[in-house]
């Protein structure tokens, strides 16, 4: 196999020096002396190790898939990742209750995107590659199989961090995490539904973004998605004020204040839409579930502001 492979390193190297090789002093350095293979050959052997220590780690995630889970981390080498495979049971009741929700008020920033499946990893890979790109903080896209995909790992959970932190302390930790999402936005990049469990630390206290599983702008305009994303990041992290109203209340005061201005509008429109379903969902959020707890909260809260 490494004869075939250096076989091949020398056809490829005699190949570009043909094609490319027209300088004298460039053919010289390479082929006037009798030195040339030490010269050349350094390059393509690494190019050879590097191909084959792809090999090597695409082997050892397809023998270590989640099998509990969707999930599971690897190490490999001295490096950390993520390995993600396809679950089409993963998040349907979220989607339905959201489905329900767009049912009562239809807009397109509260529509629910594709339930993930094997279609929906091929989509996050695609973002992945994109968000790489575009230069934003993401996870980086290593490899991706038939139903798998391999992400960099991104550091600690924001939602563990938060957690690990004292109320009173967690606010400005949360203020960065918007400045996080309005970086992704200045990218002309969105998340999809940028939450508090999508949001990782780096051990250099960066802000990346995992999971971007969903396209909304497949289904409505930039400006209707970087609203979405806003509303749920506002959503996810207010509820870890909860035991604290003035904090909840100086939060939502920020949360505007930093809003897009020419985003408002849209956001007008969400709230205008749902303020009956809100006043249901906050007096059903001592027997509702948790989503209806962080949506009756959000909406109490952002409604006072718009007025």
């Amino acid at each position: 196999m490494i004869q075939k492979l250096k076989n091949l390193a020398i056809r490829l190297a005699k190949s570009w020096y043909q094609k490319d090789a027209k300088d004298d002093r460039l053919k010289n350095c390479f082929w006037g002396s009798k030195d040339y293979k030490m010269r050349i050959f350094p390059f393509f052997f690494s190019l050879i190790s590097f191909c084959l220590a792809d090999s090597d780690l695409r082997n050892y995630v397809e023998s270590n898939l989640p099998q509990t889970s969707n999930v599971r981390h690897l190490e490999w080498q001295g490096q950390s990742y993520w390995v993600k495979k396809a679950d089409a049971n993963k998040g349907w009741l979220s989607y339905t209750g959201k489905k329900i929700v767009n049912f009562l008020v239809p807009d397109k920033i509260i529509a629910p995107t594709t339930i993930c499946n094997e279609t929906i990893l091929k989509i996050e890979a695609r973002r992945l590659k994109e968000c790489d790109q575009k230069q934003g903080s993401c996870a980086r896209l290593i490899m991706q199989g038939d139903d798998w995909i391999l992400v960099s790992d991104a550091g600690k959970s924001f939602e563990y961090v938060l957690r690990g932190l004292p109320v009173d302390q967690r606010l400005p930790y949360i203020m960065k995490g918007l400045e996080a999402v309005l970086n992704l936005h200045d990218r002309h990049m969105v998340h999809g539904r940028a939450s508090v469990k999508d949001l990782t630390l780096t051990p250099q206290n960066q802000f990346l973004f995992i999971d971007l599983a969903e396209d909304p702008e497949s289904l409505m305009t930039y400006d209707e998605a970087r609203t979405r994303d806003l509303i749920n990041y506002f959503m996810t992290t207010v509820a870890f004020l909860r035991t604290d109203e003035a904090l909840e209340h100086q939060y939502a005061t920020l949360f505007i204040e930093k809003f897009p201005q020419d985003l408002k509008p849209l956001l007008h429109r969400v709230i205008d839409k749902t303020k009956w379903l809100g006043k249901i969902a906050y007096a059903a959020q001592w027997f509702g579930g948790k989503d209806t707890v962080k949506f009756a909260q959000a909406h109490r809260l952002l409604h006072k502001r718009l007025k």
